[in-house]
């Protein structure tokens, strides 16, 4: 598990990362790139932007393993 502190850490990189797409598309107007260009710069920054979101939930939630075994309520055949 994480802790509150820690997972505003995250949080505020997350933040970070989606405050650089926005630059990403600005400078690459006022520079007059390639949108295959940008489009470039944005799909990788997204990628690490979800890769951060995903590992923040992962840390919120724990890893699941809380026990042994799975108990049913039902018997299964």
């Amino acid at each position: 598990m994480i802790t509150e502190k820690a997972a505003g850490i995250k949080e505020q990189e997350i933040q970070d990362y989606a405050n650089t797409v926005i630059s990403i598309v600005k400078e690459g107007y006022k520079n007059g790139k390639a949108i295959h260009k940008i489009e470039r710069d944005l799909f990788k920054k997204l990628l690490e932007m979800g890769h951060k979101a995903l590992g923040l939930l992962i840390e919120l939630c724990g890893l699941g393993d809380v026990d042994p075994s799975v108990r049913l309520n039902r018997v299964c055949p």
